[in-house]
């Protein structure tokens, strides 16, 4: 058994596993600059006095405050295990998890059939979903007053430039709320599946293999 003792930074190493603590209730350790011990000898430095050879009947009792102070340690560690793999805690991760997942999908945009051609919805963050927003407003106020030609342009993930009419507009501002719905809804598919699991199946449980649209 190795140990290191070093009374002023409050700190005992036991085999190469050092731990800060209180152990001032050790008598004598007050008196104390270092302690080196190793297997079945070793020293123990005083301020001002020469290095006293030592045995193991010397380090025992600070053998036995880091024993305790690992063992209170370790309890600790394993009370925290213990919530950390509850229930309630793993489905929240999991729920976290497919969170994740339904930001990531919502971001990456939504394909779109514009009157010119192929393109990508920006939705990457809510800078693009209010410039949808204002557009389907704008062209819902255009298409009350009667206006019918392409008199709008939407630019899209591509950076190209799409002119499209009012009506247009709002069905792509429908089109892009329904996907969204769609994402959502899955994630709510999901999330009620994870909750009737148990730990273990929750934990196995791949959101993106099983996500569905």
């Amino acid at each position: 058994m190795r140990l290191t003792v070093i009374p002023n930074d409050k700190f005992i190493s036991k085999d190469g596993v050092g731990l800060f603590f209180d152990f001032s209730t050790v008598p004598g350790v007050e008196t104390i600059h270092a302690i080196q011990f190793d297997d079945a000898t070793g020293h123990v430095e005083r301020k001002g006095l020469p290095n006293e050879t030592i045995d193991a009947s010397f380090v025992a009792p600070y053998e036995a405050a880091w024993d305790a102070e690992k063992a209170r340690l370790d309890a600790i560690t394993a009370a925290a295990q213990v919530i950390y793999d509850s229930l309630p805690k793993v489905l929240e991760r999991k729920n976290d998890e497919v969170n994740a997942v339904r930001e990531k999908k919502i971001a990456a945009g939504i394909p779109y059939q514009f009157p010119d051609g192929l393109g990508t919805i920006q939705t990457r963050d809510t800078v693009d979903i209010r410039n949808i927003q204002t557009n389907v407003i704008t062209a819902m106020i255009l298409q009350a007053a009667g206006e019918i030609n392409p008199v709008m342009a939407f630019r899209d993930m591509e950076d190209a430039l799409h002119a499209m009419t009012p009506a247009q507009m709002v069905q792509m501002g429908l089109y892009t709320a329904q996907v969204g719905q769609m994402i959502y809804a899955a994630s709510w598919q999901l999330k009620a599946t994870a909750a009737g699991m148990t730990v273990e199946q929750i934990k196995e449980f791949d959101v993106v293999a099983n996500w569905s649209e």
